[in-house]
């Protein structure tokens, strides 16, 4: 996925950036050796622990991944499911996986599925 870095800071020795998605806004903690700029888009990978099952609403449908204070909100529709995990498709160029257990529901291929995690949990890789 794309995200185009709108802000960034540290806190200790660890880089936090909040940045634009096709989506919507996304936080997390920065894991490349350099610092991002302000403004410039990146390709980047999440990995999210710690996800917390959320009630799809039918306005989180309209923006897929919304900031909220700590946490960030994603929704995605299951294209996929194996034994472990759940293929979520958030856009076109994002594909992620959730492990099952995460999901308290059992859901089939074409469910909404809405998780959060804090942003503290959420480590994004630039590639």
């Amino acid at each position: 996925m794309q995200l185009v870095i709108e802000k960034f800071e540290y806190q200790e020795k660890i880089l936090i950036v909040t940045g634009k998605t096709s989506i919507g806004m996304i936080k997390g903690i920065w894991k490349n050796e350099k610092e991002p700029t302000i403004g410039e888009k990146y390709f980047v990978e999440l990995s999210i622990d710690m996800p917390i099952e959320r009630k799809v609403r039918k306005e989180d449908l309209s923006s897929l991944a919304v900031l909220d204070n700590e946490n960030v909100i994603f929704v995605g529709v299951c294209e996929d499911i194996d034994n472990e995990v759940y293929y979520l498709r958030f856009d076109i160029d994002w594909l992620d996986m959730l492990d099952i257990k995460a999901i308290a529901s059992k859901k089939k291929k074409g469910d909404y599925i809405s998780f959060s995690s804090n942003w503290r949990n959420i480590e994004i890789y630039a590639y």
